[in-house]
């Protein structure tokens, strides 16, 4: 039985073909908001060929932001231009974690007169940094995992948010320049919003004191709680199979060899969860 770890694995590398083609062309960039998903691009396409490091990440965070104010230096309206949603960059770069980005856009008054504006959810930009979106969607959606198109890109940047200790230092930031760091306001929009979440996952975020924390916490545990029901379904499934053609057989199967391949997956997930506590911010 192949672990999720190896699965995993597997899968990224039968993706670069694709991902390489997909941004081998750069096109000029005019927004800032185009900047950032230009900076979430690059991210995935380095972690998919090497993994990253601390001098690549370091060295495209400089990159962006020359670009960046180069985006400026020509429109200048962009710093407070906003999306379909009313997001403004910086509710777009709290939400993705890039702090680097924050404490630049922070230097310009346009920025910090609207340090508190809300989007069409009614959350500022301090929410979105509490929320932590990119490492907390497990926690809030559980299916998310079964779709691979969420699932990879976010696995495999891990490393970055980890290393370069995004979202903490996003709150740290903001909080130098909010009205207010209460997080009422992000946790029932969470609560409210994450109606598919696990109920001991709900009764979690609240009564949490450290909504940013608990929420990247529960994202990392609900992933591993997904992979450990997935090998025990297996062993189910095979149980069940087996029953089909031998009740006889499927009772020495769960008397005898389930318990022994239970021990096994158990030793495996074991393994598993050190993977993913490494893996997770």
């Amino acid at each position: 039985m192949k672990t999720f770890k190896a699965i995993f694995i597997s899968i990224v590398i039968s993706s670069s073909t694709l991902v390489n083609s997909l941004f081998a062309e750069e096109k000029e960039l005019e927004t800032i908001s185009e900047l950032i998903g230009w900076f979430s691009n690059s991210i995935y396409v380095m972690a998919e060929k090497d993994g990253g490091s601390s001098e690549k990440w370091n060295a495209l965070e400089v990159e962006t932001l020359s670009k960046l104010n180069t985006i400026i230096a020509k429109n200048p309206s962009s710093l407070t231009l906003t999306d379909e949603k009313q997001r403004t960059p910086l509710h777009q770069a709290s939400s993705s974690g890039y702090v680097f980005m924050l404490s630049a856009l922070l230097s310009h008054e346009k920025i910090r007169d609207k340090i508190d504006a809300k989007d069409a959810q009614g959350l500022t930009a301090y929410d979105h940094a509490l929320l932590a979106s990119r490492l907390s969607l497990f926690a809030c959606n559980p299916e998310a995992m079964k779709n691979p198109f969420a699932l990879i890109p976010i696995l495999v940047t891990m490393p970055y948010y980890k290393g370069q200790n995004t979202y903490p230092m996003t709150l740290q930031v903001l909080a130098k320049h909010v009205s207010s760091t209460d997080e009422t306001r992000a946790k029932e929009h969470w609560l409210k919003t994450c109606v598919n979440a696990k109920s001991d996952t709900l009764k979690a975020v609240k009564h949490s004191q450290n909504l940013q924390k608990d929420l990247i916490r529960l994202g990392q545990k609900s992933f591993f709680d997904s992979q450990w029901e997935d090998q025990k379904k297996s062993i189910m499934d095979l149980s069940k199979l087996l029953a089909k053609n031998n009740e006889k057989l499927e009772l020495e199967f769960r008397q005898s060899f389930t318990e022994e391949w239970i021990k096994k997956v158990e030793k495996d997930m074991i393994i598993e969860k050190e993977w993913i506590e490494k893996l997770w911010p």
